[in-house]
């Protein structure tokens, strides 16, 4: 693949498909073309684009019917979409954007402006899709380690030196909980970094105090229901909630429950993973899209105003001319008249 990008144009109209392709290729990037709606989802399906341009008026299937198509596939989702429009079809435009279109061009196409646009998002593009690169694998990897410390723990429970000695080493905070009163009966040490507290400021106090408390009913709620799946033995699925350190700020988390025996006793066991960074990465993500939102936005309301502009020309253009007609006419009548 050209390190610049590959570029999928779809247009029935091969004048468009030549002029594209002379502007896109000498600056680098792999074009293809395609000349109608089911060939380019044939293209993108043996072969997904890094992006593509997508002309909205096509006998057949057109651009809009494409667009729904590849946003409704998981695979070609998030491979963005510049719809192609004549500068006047602004409802055709705000369909696209609806649909998932990432931006537009106007025809006849400007060299400037298109190079400007395909550059821009070929760019957003690639630093979302390395954001949610980041964030799977490491999301990936916590959740192997998890998997592999809990493992590691039933295995060895029967021996509670070796148990002891895992659960104090593990390096995702655990807390074990009476599954009747909510009462935490035991953390490690990950767990007090976590917190921000010593194992005796967490010990002996409910569950429901390591929560803001804004989220009071729903940390109550979670609790019985994941005490429940405890009680019968099942681990519970991981879900996003948030804690309250010592010092009274909020960290967001994620939470996995599963069950365990304490003393002979039924408990549950909740392994608490900080998940800071993935909603920092999540917030890029959100700002990516709102500033691309912005972008479009100010380009739609421009091209409004070009709009309305260009109508009120045409306006006072045919008002003219219909004077002018009126004139000459009057003109004639008057020399028949003589």
């Amino acid at each position: 693949m050209n390190e610049r990008g590959t570029i999928l144009i779809v247009d029935d109209t091969p004048e468009s498909l030549r002029v594209l392709t002379e502007i896109l290729k000498p600056e680098g990037y792999s074009v293809r073309p395609a000349n109608s709606g089911e060939l380019a989802l044939a293209s993108i399906a043996a072969q997904p684009p890094d992006l593509i341009l997508l002309d909205i008026r096509m006998p057949g299937m057109d651009g809009f019917e494409v667009c729904r198509r590849l946003k409704a596939d998981e695979a070609t989702r998030g491979i963005p979409v510049i719809f192609q429009s004549a500068a006047t079809d602004l409802a055709d435009r705000l369909e696209g954007l609806r649909l998932g279109a990432v931006d537009y061009i106007s025809k006849p196409f400007q060299r400037e402006e298109l190079l400007a646009r395909v550059k821009t998002h070929l760019e957003l593009a690639l630093l979302r899709g390395n954001l949610e690169k980041l964030v799977s694998e490491r999301t990936a990897r916590l959740e192997q380690e998890i998997a592999g410390h809990l493992q590691a723990m039933e295995l060895i429970k029967d021996n509670e030196a070796r148990y002891r000695a895992l659960f104090e080493g593990v390096p995702d905070a655990l807390l074990i909980a009476d599954i009747v009163t909510g009462i935490i009966r035991d953390v490690n040490p990950s767990a007090c970094r976590l917190f921000a507290r010593t194992r005796d400021e967490l010990v002996g106090v409910h569950q429901s105090t390591l929560h803001p408390p804004r989220l009071a009913r729903e940390s109550e709620q979670s609790f019985r229901e994941h005490a429940h799946e405890a009680a019968e033995g099942k681990t519970g699925a991981p879900f996003e909630h948030a804690i309250l350190r010592a010092d009274g700020s909020e960290t967001p988390i994620e939470i996995r429950t599963q069950p365990v025996m304490l003393d002979g006793a039924k408990m549950i066991m909740g392994v608490f993973r900080d998940i800071s960074e993935r909603k920092r990465a999540e917030e890029a993500l959100r700002t990516l899209n709102s500033e691309l939102e912005q972008r479009v936005q100010q380009r739609t309301a421009e091209l409004a105003a070009k709009n309305a502009e260009l109508e009120r020309a045409n306006r006072l253009f045919v008002g003219r001319e219909l004077r002018m007609v009126e004139l000459k006419e009057r003109i004639r009548e008057l020399e028949r008249e003589q």
